[in-house]
């Protein structure tokens, strides 16, 4: 190449009388040379976009009428073969899109002259490589079970197998992988057996060697040794009375208790014979005797209950952990939790519930007034029309009872309409001495509270906030006109969204509508 650029300098200089100078109008640029032929594109480039778009992007080039294309993938043997890709454009961009996941793609550009092909450039090449492609869908948690998983993909593409793996290097689960038939593909889904109960995998959709998308679950409790109870048994004396360890599967139906309250005596866990056809536990739920209880893929309706919580705490003394995952908490008149005498718990673990229409009449939304917990974690919940009259957060100081200092860690979750009641009340109202805040990757719309995140000056003070995004919100990022309360302080980190983030908030649909969105990774994972 540098050879031929001397070449046509020379020409040049010959032409404006042997000498090289600037006069005899000289261009400016190499690419508006009057030749034989047209120049190949210049200063070509190429990026990566979204993983699976190339965008290619070059000079214009004096003389050319149009530009042609040509990509191929896994090795540059350019005339060798037909491209796989090919593109014609009086643009000086192209976008490849949706290509091949991690495959190198060779592309070469030429200029080409519309009225005389034998002018038409050589070409200018360059290489780019694609990233991991994404073409499987998230695993929803009524498609998982304790040694099995339905996951699903884009119909109808190339792929021949599915690869699920453990994510930790010590797990002793085994690595399955599992050969699509022709009526998978099709369909898009297949259902793999033979996992291990309780244990995090990678599913990767794989064609020969390429991944063609990759979905990340946990498998559910091992129910197997559980004892099934239906809503025709005595189910409410088969959890009752439950020696300690017990598991209760609940086979599909409603389990109604709207008279009485259903009573936890001893370590428990209760969850759903299968994920696929979630229970409904009709009735609030009381701890006694240090127990522990697990909930676990269930659904939690107050309606018709007497008003009270969806779990309350009803002695003193030491518990053991509260776990509520992959649950549905809905129609509950004071609140979810309620702490009201000297019970301590170590962890308390709220996750990947849907929690809606509990309206705190009379009472804060995680309440703990005597009572105590060493770490609250609530994690990848959504969480909408809950709180319009009370705290989201409560815990009063008993610390002179238990000692220790609480940790709540609120991370990646979708709250809509939780606290907007426009009152004098926050998001966290936690006054038990020594207190720490962590508030992360959550999406907040439509809160109106004047206090804001807390004005008590016991709370903590600097909480650690990270990506945060809130839509239609007020007292949260800055003061409101016209408040007379005295918020503690603000995310003034946080990011305010101008339109509305979600597909439609009114219907419980709380998907992101914009791949913009989604990449921030704030809110509940289940709606990106």
């Amino acid at each position: 190449m540098k050879k031929y650029i001397l070449n046509v300098l020379a020409f040049a200089a010959f032409a404006c009388g042997g000498m090289m100078t600037t006069s005899c109008s000289d261009p400016d640029d190499i690419q508006d040379l009057v030749l034989d032929r047209v120049l190949s594109p210049t200063s070509i480039s190429a990026r990566v976009s979204q993983s699976l778009n190339i965008i290619v992007e070059w000079d214009e080039m004096t003389g050319a009428t149009a530009y042609e294309i040509e990509a191929y993938a896994d090795a540059p043997d350019y005339d060798q073969r037909t491209p796989d890709l090919t593109a014609t454009t009086t643009a000086t961009t192209y976008t490849f899109e949706n290509l091949i996941g991690e495959t190198t793609y060779y592309i070469r550009v030429r200029a080409v002259d519309g009225s005389n092909p034998s002018r038409d450039s050589k070409w200018s090449t360059i290489d780019r490589t694609t990233g991991a492609e994404q073409n499987m869908n998230k695993v929803k948690s009524t498609d998982i079970e304790s040694t099995s998983v339905k996951v699903t993909w884009t119909p109808g593409i190339q792929a021949e197998s599915i690869v699920v793996s453990p994510t930790s290097s010590t797990s002793s689960a085994a690595t399955v992988t599992y050969v699509l038939t022709a009526a998978d593909i099709a369909s898009g889904s297949a259902t793999i057996t033979g996992l291990t109960p309780e244990t995090n995998y990678k599913a990767l959709l794989k064609l020969g060697e390429k991944t063609r998308g990759t979905a990340l679950f946990k498998t559910n409790i091992d129910f197997s040794d559980a004892k099934v109870v239906s809503p025709s048994d005595d189910w409410v004396s088969e959890i009752q009375n439950a020696a300690a360890g017990t598991k209760i599967a609940l086979a599909p139906g409603t389990y109604e208790l709207t008279d009485a309250k259903l009573k936890i005596n001893n370590d428990i866990i209760i969850g759903a014979q299968s994920s696929s056809d979630l229970p409904v536990l009709n009735t609030c739920i009381t701890v006694y005797g240090g127990a522990s209880l697990f909930l676990y893929h269930v659904v939690l309706d107050g309606t018709n209950t007497d008003g009270s919580q969806t779990i309350d705490y009803k002695e003193e003394g030491t518990f053991g952990d509260l776990t509520v995952d992959g649950c549905e908490i809905r129609n509950y008149k004071k609140g979810v939790l309620y702490l009201n005498v000297a019970a301590a718990l170590n962890t308390v673990t709220f996750t990947n519930n849907t929690i809606h229409d509990v309206i705190c009449d009379g009472g804060d939304f995680f309440d703990s007034r005597k009572g105590f917990y060493a770490k609250f974690n609530f994690t990848n919940n959504t969480v909408y029309e809950c709180a319009a009259k009370r705290d989201v957060f409560r815990m009063d100081d008993a610390s002179s009872t238990h000692g220790g200092a609480p940790e709540y860690y609120v991370d990646s979750n979708t709250f809509h309409n939780v606290g907007n009641g426009g009152a004098n009340y926050r998001f966290f109202y936690i006054r038990y001495a020594g207190n720490i805040i962590t508030f992360t990757n959550n999406i907040v719309s439509g809160f109106n509270n004047k206090r804001g995140f807390a004005n008590t000056a016991a709370t903590d003070a600097n909480p650690t906030m990270k990506n945060n995004y809130y839509f239609n919100t007020q007292n949260l990022l800055s003061k409101a006109d016209g408040n007379g309360e005295t918020p503690l302080w603000f995310d003034v980190d946080g990011t305010e969204l101008e339109d509305n983030p979600f597909v439609d908030a009114d219907n419980a649909d709380f998907t992101l509508n914009s791949e913009l969105l989604q990449s921030y990774g704030a809110g509940a994972p289940i709606w990106y």
